[in-house]
């Protein structure tokens, strides 16, 4: 067993959750922007060709940014939230090397932002577009991360862990729905979270510390 200390507790949480979100902001817009040769397309699925354009969904979209926070800030155990902690480190880390060596992209131009949204909705997506290049798309972080965070519930409330499973597939397909994903980035994205939830489950023992239990 690998061991690890608890570096995540009620004093140190706000400051731990801060520099995970510059971390992961800062490694994802530089890969969004600078790579390692030029962005390949992937094929499309059948799935890919007839997940309808939803306006909408840009929301459920953009609901990840706060949904990953809250879930993370929401966690009581010490140990299931420093396991969190650590396995969201490993997986931008995984996620951002495979961006900058082996870019994909998607071909946004061919679905411009939909017509006859409300002005907040198309003030969402101007903004998503703005900020987000159609690169960084395999795997889906956006995918990972959600369910990497629900995945923590299971194993201590399982009705909140429910929700955020709901949550997590709902996120899942609006990658599929607004366009900024392909299914093979979805499942593996899916497939990222599980493989990283499991050997920091398994394989790392958290190193509790008297505060950590605050």
């Amino acid at each position: 067993m690998l061991q690890l200390p608890a570096v995540v507790n009620a004093r140190t949480k706000p400051v731990v959750l801060s520099l995970s979100t510059l971390y992961f902001l800062g490694l994802y817009l530089l890969t969004n922007r600078f790579h390692l040769g030029t962005p390949q397309l992937l094929p499309f699925s059948w799935v890919d060709s007839h997940a309808p354009f939803c306006g909408w969904t840009i929301w459920v979209y953009t609901s990840a940014y706060a949904g990953i926070m809250l879930g993370f800030w929401g966690s009581q155990d010490s140990r299931n939230i420093n396991r969190l902690f650590y396995g969201f480190i490993t997986l931008v880390t995984v996620s951002v090397t495979v961006f900058f060596f082996w870019p994909t992209t998607f071909p946004r131009a061919d679905f411009p932002t939909p017509t006859g949204l409300d002005p907040l909705t198309h003030f969402a997506w101007e903004m998503t577009r703005t900020v987000d290049s159609p690169t960084n798309c395999f795997p889906s972080l956006h995918v990972s991360a959600c369910f990497l965070v629900s995945f923590v519930y299971l194993h201590e409330q399982r009705k909140k862990g429910a929700f955020f499973l709901s949550w997590s597939t709902m996120v899942g397909a609006s990658t599929l729905t607004t366009k900024q994903h392909y299914v093979a980035d979805v499942i593996s994205g899916l497939f990222l979270a599980i493989a990283i939830h499991w050997v920091f489950r398994a394989y790392v023992e958290i190193q509790d510390r008297p505060e950590s239990r605050e």
